[in-house]
């Protein structure tokens, strides 16, 4: 399964920083293809992780991000927008974790919800997450570890 991550790309704080990295073990540990829409902060942390954990790992990135920083994606896919970004996350992602973030957090857990992909948020984690602006579709939970059982169950396995 492919599981996208959501979150902050420009200065995350530091606790979700090492959240990406637990998200990056544990998913690779399960078997799953962690997916991210940016090149830097939790995204990085989180294929980063997943890569030294065996992990498979997808980047789909705007043309603009995909000159940011080097991951070691297995598979990167380049397209010309955040508009499109999103949609083809959306697409091809199975299910999301949310890490805080702002607006691209937004727009994309609504085009998952849309396409009706589970979606689990960790509490704490600022931004989108904890200032009520996700849908109350998405379960809000207080651990990481808890995040990623609750959606591994989610999509049976």
């Amino acid at each position: 399964m492919k599981i996208a991550i959501l979150g902050f790309g420009h200065a995350p704080p530091a606790y979700n920083l090492e959240l990406a990295v637990i998200a990056g073990e544990q998913l690779a540990a399960a078997g799953h293809c962690v997916v991210v829409g940016n090149s830097v902060g939790t995204f990085a942390a989180a294929v980063e992780s997943a890569a030294s954990n065996g992990g498979q790992t997808m980047a789909v990135l705007d043309e603009a991000a995909s000159v940011q920083q080097t991951l070691p994606a297995s598979t990167e896919i380049v397209v010309v927008d955040a508009s499109e970004k999103h949609q083809r996350i959306a697409t091809l992602a199975d299910a999301g974790l949310v890490l805080g973030g702002a607006g691209g957090t937004r727009k994309l857990a609504a085009q998952l919800i849309a396409k009706e992909k589970p979606l689990v948020a960790v509490e704490g984690t600022g931004g989108a997450v904890d200032d009520d602006s996700l849908p109350n579709s998405i379960r809000v939970v207080d651990s990481i570890e808890l995040a990623v059982e609750q959606l591994l169950a989610t999509l049976g396995g």
